[in-house]
């Protein structure tokens, strides 16, 4: 009998982690936001000379239910922030986080290139 997988953040950042940094993102952190536990990736990015980083944080609501992934371009001069992609899945049991959390990660993939 397998064991049940743990529902945490753990499950999101163990699908994402190694494309993320194979992308040359680096961790930038951890905490917890109220009820929502979350890790966050930076990537210094320079398109067309403007010095931006791009920033990707991945939570987990344990109370909803819910993965989530937000991506940010922030200006380094103005340290404006911009919204390029969020992304929820919702879950119910254990196995259908486990494919939620699998869903995340590859839409999270996808933002790697945009």
């Amino acid at each position: 009998m397998m064991a049940q997988p743990t529902l945490s953040l753990d499950l999101l950042a163990a699908a994402i982690r190694p494309a993320l940094l194979a992308a040359a993102f680096e961790d930038a952190g951890s905490g917890i936001s109220g009820s929502y536990r979350w890790v966050r990736f930076r990537r210094q990015e320079a398109p067309a000379g403007e010095r931006l980083v791009r920033l990707i944080t991945l939570s987990h609501a344990a109370e909803e239910q819910a993965f989530l992934a937000d991506a940010y371009l922030v200006a380094r001069l103005t340290f404006t922030y911009t919204p390029v992609g969020k992304e929820i899945r919702r879950y119910g049991t254990p196995e259908e986080a486990v494919l939620a959390a699998g869903e995340l990660a590859a839409a999270v993939r996808r933002w790697l290139d945009a």
